[in-house]
C-alpha cells in the first residue's frame, strides 16, 4: 500500500517553498494534537495551515484553496466517522 503513495521529491521544491515548509514545521512540531477526526470536526488551524501550505506549493490558486479544503475536510471526515462507527459496531458484536 505505501508503494502506491505520492511522496513529493523535496530536491525539487525552490528555495522559498522549503522554508516555508521549514517554518511551518517550527510552528507546529510540539503542538500536542487531538485525535485525527476531532482535528477534521474542529477544523483545526494548524493542520488546515499544513494543507493550505501544501496546495499553494502544488501550484493551486490561492482563491480556490478554501473551497478544495473544505470539499476535503467533508469527504475525509465523513470516511473518519464511518470507520469509526464500524469500528464502535464491531466492538459491541
Amino acid at each position: 500500500m505505501l508503494s502506491q503513495l505520492y511522496i513529493p521529491d523535496l530536491k525539487s521544491l525552490k528555495d522559498d517553498e522549503k522554508e516555508t515548509l521549514l517554518q511551518l514545521f517550527e510552528k507546529v512540531r510540539d503542538k500536542e494534537w487531538d485525535s485525527i477526526i476531532e482535528q477534521f470536526r474542529r477544523k483545526d488551524k494548524d493542520r488546515y495551515e499544513i494543507y493550505k501550505t501544501f496546495l499553494k506549493i502544488l501550484g493551486f490558486e490561492e482563491k480556490r484553496i478554501g473551497e478544495i479544503l473544505k470539499r476535503i475536510y467533508t469527504i475525509i471526515l465523513g470516511e473518519l466517522e464511518s470507520l469509526a462507527s464500524v469500528g464502535e459496531n464491531e466492538s459491541v458484536e
